[in-house]
């Protein structure tokens, strides 16, 4: 029997709170990021569970991406997998996109956007991540040679040398990432129920974080 699942995304532009199976996605809610979260996300949760009952799993997406935004999606998920004592389950953003696209057995690197001329990057060769970086220009001729997915904004897949290798030309759709993490997650839950401990957000750097002097 499939369970029923809380998904929780605030890795991207746009902030996605969904609920339901594997088979069907039952609601979803979607909204630009932005400085509200930590007020706008206990709402939006508190709709999508509105009359459905408590999830039997969380599946969160853990980053990389906006510091804040995965801090409080990381942080929310953990609290109710603890108060619900069910289990809470890790997915990179990353993994969505290979997900979708379906890499090839060989190596290859996963391209997701980012702020200004950056973009995230996981290079994975014979199923090993070799590393994750996030800036274009400097680590442009370290990967031209790869076979690239994901997905980045046509300026910058000029910029980068990977235009029309297999990069999305926007980005997936609300129900697109919620059918892919449920995916992801229900194969990853392995018959567990309980809570059993937090996870943590994927920073690819160090969150800058200005301290009052």
């Amino acid at each position: 029997m499939n369970k029923y699942h809380l998904i929780i995304d605030a890795s991207s532009a746009k902030t996605l709170v969904a609920y339901g199976t594997v088979d069907k996605i039952a609601v979803i809610r979607e909204w630009p990021a932005g400085f509200n979260l930590s007020r706008e996300l206990l709402p939006a949760i508190e709709k999508v569970l509105a009359r459905r009952g408590q999830p039997d799993a969380i599946f969160c997406v853990t980053g990389p991406g906006s510091f804040t935004g995965l801090r409080i999606a990381v942080s929310t998920a953990n609290a109710l997998g603890y108060a619900w004592n069910i289990p809470v389950i890790p997915i990179e953003a990353f993994e969505i996109y290979e997900a979708n696209q379906k890499p090839p057995k060989r190596s290859y690197t996963v391209v997701l956007d980012n702020i200004k001329d950056l973009v995230y990057i996981k290079r994975v060769s014979k199923r090993k991540v070799r590393f994750a970086v996030e800036q274009v220009k400097s680590q442009r001729s370290k990967v031209k040679s790869e076979e690239f997915f994901g997905y980045i904004s046509k300026e910058k897949q000029i910029i980068f040398g990977v235009k029309n290798k297999r990069l999305l030309a926007s980005p997936l759709s609300g129900r697109q990432r919620a059918e892919l993490i449920s995916q992801i997650g229900q194969g990853r839950l392995k018959g567990s129920c309980n809570f059993t401990k937090p996870i943590v957000p994927l920073y690819v750097n160090s969150p800058n974080i200005t301290l009052k002097k």
